[in-house]
């Protein structure tokens, strides 16, 4: 019997690692390894990756879990990592252990996280050395995001040798999720998969097609679809209202001070020349002076540049 090594945790070459079939590689963008590079610079590498010895060649490690942080490494051009080393890691253990590492994560899309649970299943199956039982039609795993496929009714559904139960004790999600994962897995048309895939449906879309017949599955899929491409031009609809509004709002001084200069304006070239009329009058009849005298409408003069010849008329004084 093989003997069991504990896992070994410290610092390997970053030249010794290669990526594997077992690891579920995800996409990381730019950003993502920014981050990581910027948290790498403030804490250091807080979680050693998960790395198991190459079967075909030990001197190499196979990636498990740590994706992120193995390309980060890689990005800053460092030498070596921090690693947690299985030594006695089967193909199934890794590959398990690489999807539960990952499957709760929130960049993680319902249908992979459904592609995941399927895998988990046929991993299990594959540890027991079972076989899948028939649940109606023709049935059979496909590995990874391939979909199993079965159009003929389930009468009577035999129990499968791998309950949702054991899929969820390694999922760490609870038997009904998982039941229903297995559902939208099993009974999704593959048209209806694809969209689901694609985020044309929703999850919730997706468990009600799951309940229905195969037949009946693309009508009401492509309402489905329809009715949330509507939803979704409403939705940029409403979000554009909003921020034009915002827009407005975080203007609004400039707006006021605009408009006020624009009245301004308008005000000064109706008046003014009443107010050059009025001063012409007046040069000639006293009696228009002694009025202007005793009205006093000096801030409409001081504006509209009028005030010293307001003041020889009247002879008011200048500072009032």
């Amino acid at each position: 019997m093989k003997r069991q090594r504990e896992p070994e945790v410290k610092r390997v070459k970053i030249g010794r690692i290669r990526d594997s079939a077992v690891h579920w590689e995800r996409k990381y963008s730019d950003k993502d390894i920014a981050s990581m590079s910027a948290s790498f610079d403030m804490v250091g590498q807080e979680h050693p990756i998960t790395v198991r010895p190459n079967p075909e060649n030990p001197k190499y490690l196979q990636i498990v879990d740590g994706g992120l942080r193995w390309k980060t490494a890689r990005h800053r051009n460092d030498r070596t990592i921090l690693a947690s080393i299985h030594h006695n890691m089967s193909d199934v253990d890794a590959e398990l252990t690489s999807i539960t590492c990952n499957i709760s994560r929130m960049s993680v899309t319902p249908f992979e996280r459904d592609a995941m649970t399927a895998r988990v299943r046929e991993l299990l199956l594959k540890r027991s050395g079972g076989k899948k039982a028939k649940r109606g039609g023709q049935q059979k795993l496909l590995p990874e995001t391939n979909v199993a496929r079965s159009h003929s009714p389930e009468p009577e559904a035999e129990e499968p040798p791998v309950s949702d139960g054991d899929v969820a004790a390694v999922t760490g999600r609870d038997r009904s999720t998982e039941a229903k994962s297995r559902k939208r897995w099993e009974n999704l048309i593959t048209l209806a998969m694809n969209n689901y895939k694609a985020k044309r449906i929703t999850q919730k879309q997706a468990d009600e097609l799951a309940g229905m017949d195969p037949e009946d599955q693309p009508e009401r899929m492509h309402a489905m679809i329809a009715q949330n491409l509507h939803n979704k031009h409403k939705d940029l609809e409403e979000e554009r209202e909003e921020e034009e509004m915002q827009a407005i709002k975080d203007n609004a001084p400039t707006e006021a001070r605009n408009l006020l200069y624009k009245i301004e304006a308008a005000c000064q070239k109706s008046v003014e020349p009443l107010l050059d009329q009025l001063l012409r009058v007046a040069k000639e009849d006293d009696e228009v002076r002694h009025a202007l005298s005793k009205a006093k409408p000096v801030s409409l003069f001081r504006t509209h540049n009028m005030f010293e010849t307001l003041v020889e008329l009247t002879g008011m004084p200048e500072g009032r």
